[in-house]
């Protein structure tokens, strides 16, 4: 019995032995997923572009709020007071009676912010307990020794010795049109009198 084998034969080619090819509807498909593929990156790149300039307005305004509202506490209660009568007095323009504080408009087109300022003046009654000096166990530094009286409210009206002051920046949502606001509020007490 014989057996024929065929002998090894080496094989070499070259691109032009291959008849492959492509054809304009596989061309045109790889193009197609090529596009899908660049549209959906470009729509999260807008999506997060959007989200990145949010962001800075709200840092922004948190800024602008901050750097407001040191200005409102190095002033002085009298000056304060004396920027309004009545009861509240709201401040808008940069032409305030508010010397060192800018109101109004900062920036321009999308990154414009209104800045705003309340002053509410806040009556506060309270009462307290007097210590009893005249009980004879009585020491000063010696705060076991002290007895309390009943509490009392006289004299402790004060409607003039507290101001409210509330900073606000507001904006505009540039791709929602919805107004945002941001605001902050501290309470100034009169240590002058």
């Amino acid at each position: 019995m014989q057996r024929f084998e065929k002998p090894f034969r080496k094989h070499s080619f070259s691109w032009l032995d291959l008849r492959l090819g492509f054809t304009l509807i596989e061309i045109m498909f790889s193009f197609l997923i090529l596009v899908v593929a660049v549209l959906a990156a470009c729509g999260i790149i807008n999506f997060g572009h959007k989200g990145t300039k949010k962001d800075f307005r709200n840092v922004r305004a948190l800024q602008l709020l901050e750097s407001r509202m040191n200005e409102v506490l190095q002033l002085s209660y009298s000056t304060i007071s004396n920027s309004f009568a009545g009861t509240t007095g709201t401040f808008n323009a940069s032409s305030s009676a508010i010397p060192g504080i800018e109101l109004g408009d900062d920036g321009t087109g999308e990154n414009l912010l209104k800045v705003s300022l309340k002053f509410t003046r806040i009556p506060i009654t309270f009462g307290y307990s007097p210590i009893d000096i005249t009980n004879p166990n009585y020491i000063s530094i010696a705060t076991q020794t002290w007895t309390f009286l009943p509490e009392t409210t006289t004299g402790g009206y004060f409607p003039d010795k507290i101001i409210r002051a509330e900073i606000t920046v507001a904006w505009l949502e540039e791709y929602v049109k919805v107004p945002r606001l941001m605001n902050a509020f501290t309470y100034i007490v009169d240590l002058e009198n």
